[in-house]
């Protein structure tokens, strides 16, 4: 919606971050004969990588970039999940993995709402900031008013032109907000890279052991 987007087109970008999670899913069962904490960390990369992508973003985006990064947000995702639930129970005893897979996801569940949660309300807060700080411009006392090519067409003549020049600014604000959301997300893809070198796997008997 904030690049004026259709309702439709909206569905159809969601969904192409499903495609990719599945595609991720898929991906992720070929990789059995590697290291799952390899898999994680390139998981974690492309992750990270969509969120970068997801910084430079403007409201004039077209629809074919943005559904190439949905693909590849959800590529990631699916990619890591499958090593990560290996990892997680791969020295738990079989009588206890059905109440660790409660826990499992619950914790999933509570980290996800809790980041989405903190994102929220960092778009609020960064949109409010940024509009105080752009409303700080727009003031008849502002000689670029006066200078029809440099203002843009934007005027604050009539209460009508004010108000469209209000919406404008309430769109740039909240893009920023959404910015800085995104530069969370990528940087907490990233702080998981070092965090995969503490996962530990219980090294295999040697054949020639008795």
């Amino acid at each position: 919606q904030q690049a004026n987007f259709p309702d439709t087109a909206i569905g159809w970008l969601i969904g192409w971050r499903g495609i990719g999670a599945a595609f991720g899913f898929f991906a992720a069962m070929l990789t059995g004969r590697f290291d799952p904490r390899v898999v994680m960390f390139v998981a974690c990369v492309l992750q990270a990588l969509s969120g970068y992508f997801l910084i430079g973003f403007s409201n004039d985006i077209d629809q074919d970039a943005l559904a190439a990064t949905m693909v590849l947000q959800g590529f990631s995702v699916g990619l890591c999940w499958v090593p990560m639930t290996v990892v997680t129970f791969w020295t738990l005893d079989a009588q206890y993995r059905a109440e660790a897979m409660s826990m499992f996801h619950l914790l999933r569940n509570f980290g996800s709402s809790l980041f989405i949660s903190v994102a929220v309300a960092e778009i609020i807060r960064s949109t409010g900031a940024n509009y105080a700080r752009l409303t700080e411009n727009v003031s008849p006392f502002n000689r670029v008013f006066e200078l029809p090519w440099a203002s843009g067409g934007w005027s604050i003549e009539t209460a009508e032109a004010t108000a469209r020049f209000g919406r404008e600014i309430t769109r740039q604000a909240t893009l920023i907000g959404y910015n800085n959301a995104f530069v969370m997300f990528t940087w907490v893809a990233a702080a998981m890279l070092p965090l995969i070198l503490f996962a530990r796997l219980p090294k295999q008997p040697s054949q020639n052991s008795p």
